[in-house]
């Protein structure tokens, strides 16, 4: 006994079984497997969808037939939307092409009638707009992947009043 009336724990020594328990084979003879499997898709596995067979003949056709018309109609969709996209590209050109043809004309006419710094201020609003309907989306685009890697690495965008991140002085 200690000094203030307890036992100091016995020790436990453990042996390393020579079999194991109920099977009379030793440890060093026993293989163990583990195994996974993953599957994903449109259909199902072919085990589950053997047994959609089984409980319902002709199942496993109508699923195959239902994944391929699934398939086509999102091949369909995608299709109409770049044929839209691609259109709304042409339309905002076009637009851009009339709109610059009509700065310049303007700054031109002005500058013909004499007053050259009223062409100038026609150009440049003219061909500004054209730059920044061009060149905006290219720049919103940086500043969203710039947030999206921000986001990603764990800084917050927010800012104090200041202007500073938050915790710059």
């Amino acid at each position: 006994m200690t000094e203030e009336g307890h036992q100091p724990p016995a020790k436990i020594q453990a042996q390393r079984p020579t079999t194991q328990p109920g099977s009379g084979i030793p440890p060093e003879n026993i293989d163990a497997e583990i195994r996974s499997e993953l599957f994903s898709g449109p259909i199902p596995h072919p085990a589950i969808l053997g047994g959609y067979e089984q409980v319902c003949p002709g199942a496993a056709d109508r699923i195959i037939a239902m994944a391929e018309k699934e398939q086509a109609h999102a091949h369909a969709v995608e299709v109409e939307r770049l044929r839209n996209a691609s259109e709304t590209t042409r339309r905002g050109q076009n637009g851009a092409m009339a709109i610059g043809g009509i700065a310049t004309a303007g700054s031109v006419l002005a500058v013909w009638a004499g007053s050259a710094a009223v062409g100038g201020i026609i150009a440049t609003v003219g061909l500004g707009t054209l730059a920044v309907g061009f060149l905006g989306p290219q720049i919103a685009k940086i500043f969203r992947a710039k947030k999206a890697d921000q986001l990603s690495d764990g800084k917050d965008s927010k800012r104090d009043d200041d202007g500073l991140d938050p915790g710059e002085d």
